[in-house]
């Protein structure tokens, strides 16, 4: 979502607050009552805004928040890599942070 990425942006700029706000927007965007009605791309997105909220919170010194976000996001990459072999295709997404992205994270 668009969200995460303009939350990045305020993260790399040290504007954590801004960061934090936005990439809270989009993790709410990707629950099951957000706006994705489609099931793998709602998870796909789910995993980066939670990864992306682990790394707020890792930058605040927030290791608990970073560590729950992390381990979630890499929960549902894990699940979505055991649901589509395609996943590791030429052809698959790969703006899409996978689990081995996230685990350098964690």
């Amino acid at each position: 979502t668009h969200f995460n990425s303009a939350g990045m942006q305020a993260l790399h700029a040290a504007n954590y607050p801004l960061a934090f706000e936005l990439l809270r927007k989009a993790e709410f965007l990707t629950r099951k009552s957000g706006v994705i009605a489609q099931r793998e791309a709602r998870l796909r997105h789910r995993a980066i805004s939670l990864n992306n909220l682990g790394c707020v919170y890792r930058r605040r010194k927030k290791l608990h928040a970073a560590l729950r976000c992390l381990e979630q996001a890499l929960t549902i990459e894990l699940s979505l890599a055991e649901e589509m072999p395609h996943a590791h295709d030429a052809s698959y997404d790969t703006r899409i942070d996978g689990p081995a992205d996230t685990h350098l994270n964690l």
